[in-house]
């Protein structure tokens, strides 16, 4: 039989000390979050919502209720531009709906800190669709400059650099409701 070597509590207590330690978790992050203003969106109805969120970005869908014959959105949106920086979009389904011939022409103009112009259209020899329920138009990206709450809204009145409108594909605006309350508070942690 061979002796096996004694050890002493204080040596293995040595030699755990330098065994590497567990890699401490990160610490969780709050996602930035968006509350929309209209809780109860009705037929006609444009309006905010929240979409993806992580630690440093949100995506905003704009998204329609009920509009039938959509051919051309168009409209300005304001939003914190101390807490947040736009950082592109995604077309969301409604104008993609057919399929089209062509792919729908989607403009989002950063036109100054916290002001975007955005048009979207299909495009001849397509025709108007209707976004059944609630449907997505686009989807907004921003990134995390700083904490703090801000309001994200449609620009309406004197101040708004376009018409909040839509347009069937024969030229003739269809009735929607942009205003008041269909914006949304944004939290950035």
């Amino acid at each position: 039989m061979i002796p096996l070597p004694v050890r002493s509590a204080a040596g293995v207590v040595a030699a755990l000390l330098w065994l590497p330690s567990p890699v401490a978790a990160a610490d969780p992050c709050t996602p930035l979050s968006l509350k929309p203003l209209l809780a109860a969106p009705q037929a006609g109805d444009l309006f905010l919502r929240a979409g993806a969120a992580t630690c440093d970005t949100l995506e905003i869908e704009v998204t329609a209720q009920d509009v039938p014959r959509l051919f051309t959105v168009s409209f300005d949106l304001s939003y914190p531009a101390d807490l947040l920086k736009y950082d592109g979009y995604s077309m969301g389904p409604v104008l993609l709906q057919g399929p089209p011939h062509q792919t729908p022409f989607f403009l989002v103009h950063d036109q100054a800190p916290g002001v975007l112009l955005v048009s979207l259209t299909r495009l001849a020899p397509d025709t108007s669709v209707a976004a059944t329920g609630s449907a997505g138009l686009l989807r907004l990206r921003f990134r995390k400059i700083a904490p703090g709450t801000g309001a994200i809204d449609f620009i309406s009145g004197e101040t708004s650099a376009i018409a909040e409108r839509v347009v069937d594909s024969q030229g003739q605006i269809v009735t929607t409701r942009w205003t008041p309350g269909h914006g949304a508070t944004v939290t950035v942690p």
